[in-house]
């Protein structure tokens, strides 16, 4: 059992979503009554400063971020069908961008970006992807990606210039591979995962650019779920008899973290879904996972507004 090496509080509900900013350590916080905070986990133990709030009291339904030169640029999106962003430059200069009239009755549900790209991709709950570019947040094509009910979404950068490979996860077990390029986007494949279940977590893990990306996938059931080159369909790799709603890998593509009801973390090795270790918690639902750009540390919200950090690099491999 791995124990948290420190804790942010400032939320007062519960943490939906966490992103590490992969430049400057900071570290972005989402709760359920619409603050995006930014602190420096390893430096203070507050919950630092509010960097946006949604229009309305409702919760952050999806964020991300990414450095380009030395421009922060954090995207936040709220229930009520509205996406921002928010950029800081040299660590001082802020402007902050509504995306006004781009998701009228859409709910945005979870945002990736492509930094090498300098794009961004939003997946709303009624299966609509939208791709803006991130140094000014103009829309660049907006289709349906083959699933209504969306749920997640990943991207990665792909050998072609400007072109990128992109997953959505639904709320019906479902997950489907997408192809994007300058002039749109092609539905590879859709496959079902589990039935009757919500695919919370996708991502897209780097490999060789003979064999491509791998894809993971967190089902509700809270089973993980792998596709390598070698696999013509995603397989399962790890499995709990709890409800899961958190997942987060480090960068090197080897470990994946997954949270939820059963009130403490689990370290998973990938590919082969062996549980490596448990982190700590205080006994409640996990909501949101994230590591940092190196690997050296994991944070983790729970459902009280508690951000809890782990120094992963000093326990595990």
């Amino acid at each position: 059992m791995i124990r948290a090496v420190g804790r942010l509080d400032g939320h007062h509900d519960a943490v939906l979503q966490l992103a590490f900013d992969p430049a400057r350590q900071l570290l972005f916080s989402a709760d359920a009554k619409g603050f995006v905070r930014a602190s420096r986990p390893v430096q203070s133990a507050n919950g630092g400063e509010v960097v946006w709030r949604a229009k309305e009291p409702a919760a952050v339904t999806a964020l991300a971020c990414a450095t380009r030169g030395t421009t922060d640029v954090l995207m936040a999106a709220g229930a009520f069908d509205r996406l921002s962003m928010y950029a800081r430059a040299n660590g001082e200069e802020r402007t902050h961008l509504v995306l006004a009239g781009d998701v009228p009755g859409r709910r945005v549900v979870d945002l990736a970006v492509a930094p090498s790209l300098g794009r961004a991709v939003a997946v709303t709950q009624q299966g609509v992807l939208i791709a803006y570019q991130l140094a000014d947040g103009a829309r660049l094509l907006a289709q349906p990606c083959g699933l209504d009910s969306a749920k997640s979404c990943a991207v990665r950068a792909e050998g072609e210039a400007g072109a990128a490979l992109v997953a959505v996860g639904d709320s019906t077990g479902r997950v489907a591979l997408l192809q994007y390029t300058a002039v749109g986007m092609t539905i590879l494949s859709t496959q079902t995962l589990a039935a009757d279940t919500v695919v919370y977590g996708t991502t897209l893990l780097d490999a060789t650019a003979a064999t491509g990306p791998a894809l993971l996938a967190l089902t509700s059931d809270g089973t993980l779920h792998y596709q390598g080159a070698s696999d013509d369909a995603p397989r399962p790799i790890a499995q709990t008899k709890q409800e899961h709603y958190a997942l987060a890998v480090r960068a090197d593509g080897r470990m994946a973290l997954v949270g939820g009801e059963p009130k403490e973390i689990g370290v998973i090795r990938l590919p082969d879904g062996k549980r490596l270790a448990t982190l700590a918690t205080d006994g409640r639902p996990i909501w949101s996972l994230a590591v940092d750009a190196e690997g050296r540390y994991a944070a983790a919200g729970d459902s009280d507004g508690t951000i809890f950090l782990y120094h992963l690099a000093a326990a595990l491999p």
